[in-house]
């Protein structure tokens, strides 16, 4: 393992921030799930939306 010290406010240096940008917008942002179960629910759901609907390497390279 190796740490790796960023910038204070240089959440775009993170390569997890992307998705987990994505995530907070489409399923936790605006959201007023009654309790935790719903919002698992929903995350899941997104998940498995998000997996059906993933693009292949070459298309996106392509498309750059």
């Amino acid at each position: 393992m190796e740490l790796c010290f960023a910038p204070t406010y240089a959440s775009w240096a993170s390569p997890i921030e992307a998705p987990l940008g994505r995530l907070r917008i489409f399923v936790i942002a605006g959201s007023d799930q009654p309790n935790h179960t719903v919002l698992t629910q929903n995350l899941w759901g997104y998940l498995h939306w998000r997996n059906a609907n993933v693009r292949h390497p070459d298309v996106l390279a392509a498309r750059r």
